[in-house]
């Protein structure tokens, strides 16, 4: 039985011609190319996105931590201020040397306040410039010192009774009702007024068997941080309350700077909770700062200096200005109202790349234009701006970036935090 010819021409009809079928696979490929691209686009600009998203918050979150910290700067030490600020501190942890440090560690390997390693004195606040070289920016950044009390009894000086002596393990006062087992003292000296430099101080920690009621005039000390004092007082020497470290309460005296990787480290210089640097947070690319001071004695801040203009040697608050133990150090200690800190931060993402031929690497410039092609940062930043001293001379800090570096995005954060126990 033979098929019919309309069945045989429709069997025949039913196939897909070769032609056919390669131009339906060139219009799928278009179509999954479009797609690609699409799909490669969002990705990029969601990682873009997040990627600043992160440095926004990062720069919030360092500006708000470092403002928190930097505001109780000086708490339990303004009465101090005419005549213990600049004090050379003298302090020990079981024995070993705390202040003159031996060493530091990285990154603050290289700060040295006075010029000698190891060596602080007593500051609410001080910027030590150019501290640190953060290896991924290459470039030199400013460290914090802060210095603050934490006593809540008996954070004012108190006089002693008896002049205490080099080598003393006690000290004699009126009355030792306000102190507690393990609190830690700062032993000081009442400036003369025939003297020119400020006395050294010491670090001090009340025995964890004191009582009171069993010894109402002598202050024994002994534990961590107790030492033998470590030069002789006159009868002006005051002691002062100004932590507990047994109590989770200790003072504060930190370094805060930036290190590798683009992170921002802390030290305890007491050491009271690790011997070792700890991080704050990431994407913290370099970190500058400048001082607030009161030149006229009405409580705010009436011009800006830098630590470092014209050089870190003769600037008017410069760390040797500072930090040379002398009564003018101690005044222009305690016109320091405020500090003005500028922080850069960039992202870990990498944008673009030499290896990337789809996009022109950050080098050649583009015709008729000041703009590179590749480049997804400006040539350069600018912290503090249209910012002078009283000489007129520059404070702006101006980072120029290479082509290596104009592949990360940047942001900044320029914020002015007030020291209120200065301000009292």
């Amino acid at each position: 039985m033979k098929r019919s010819s309309s069945s045989s021409r429709l069997a025949r009809a039913s196939g897909v011609t070769l032609i056919e079928l390669m131009v339906a696979m060139v219009i799928s490929m278009i179509l999954l190319f479009a797609v690609y691209q699409v799909l490669t686009f969002a990705e990029g600009r969601k990682r873009t996105t997040t990627s600043i998203n992160d440095i926004n918050q990062t720069g919030a979150y360092n500006a708000q931590l470092i403002d928190t910290i930097v505001r109780q700067a000086g708490s339990g030490f303004a009465p101090l201020s005419s005549y213990a600020y600049g004090c050379a501190l003298s302090a020990k942890k079981n024995g070993a040397n705390l202040f003159p440090a031996t060493t530091l560690p990285a990154p603050f390997t290289n700060v040295k306040p006075t010029g000698t390693a190891g060596e602080f004195r007593l500051s609410p606040i001080l910027i030590v410039p150019d501290a640190t070289t953060p290896g991924i920016s290459g470039q030199p950044s400013d460290v914090l010192v802060v210095m603050s009390g934490t006593a809540s009894l008996a954070d004012m000086p108190i006089n002693v009774s008896v002049i205490p002596v080099n080598g003393s393990t006690a000290v004699s006062l009126d009355s030792t009702a306000f102190y507690k087992p393990n609190d830690l003292l700062l032993v000081s000296d009442v400036t003369g007024a025939t003297t020119t430099t400020v006395h050294p101080c010491s670090l001090e920690q009340v025995s964890s068997t004191f009582d009171a009621a069993a010894s109402p005039t002598s202050l024994p000390f002994a534990g961590t941080y107790a030492q033998a004092l470590q030069t002789s007082f006159t009868e002006q020497a005051v002691v002062s309350n100004i932590g507990n470290v047994v109590g989770n309460n200790p003072p504060t005296f930190m370094l805060l700077g930036v290190g590798d990787n683009n992170t921002l480290y802390s030290f305890d210089l007491l050491k009271a909770s690790s011997d070792s640097p700890s991080i704050i947070t990431d994407g913290v690319f370099e970190m500058h700062a400048l001082y607030g001071v009161d030149l006229d004695g009405d409580g705010k801040v009436d011009s800006w200096f830098s630590p470092k203009v014209p050089d870190p040697v003769s600037a008017s608050y410069g760390t040797k200005a500072l930090m040379d133990g002398s009564i003018t150090a101690v005044a222009l200690l305690s016109n320091i109202k405020a500090i003005r800190l500028g922080m850069i931060f960039r992202t870990s993402l990498q944008e673009t790349s030499a290896a990337d031929s789809t996009v022109p690497a950050c080098t050649a410039a583009v015709a008729g234009s000041a703009q590179q092609n590749g480049c997804v940062s400006p040539a350069s930043i600018v912290l503090f701006n249209g910012l002078k001293d009283p000489a007129n001379r520059d404070l702006s800090v101006t980072r120029t970036f290479t082509s290596a570096e104009r592949i990360y995005r940047y942001r900044t954060v320029d914020v002015v935090i007030p020291l209120r126990n200065n301000l009292l």
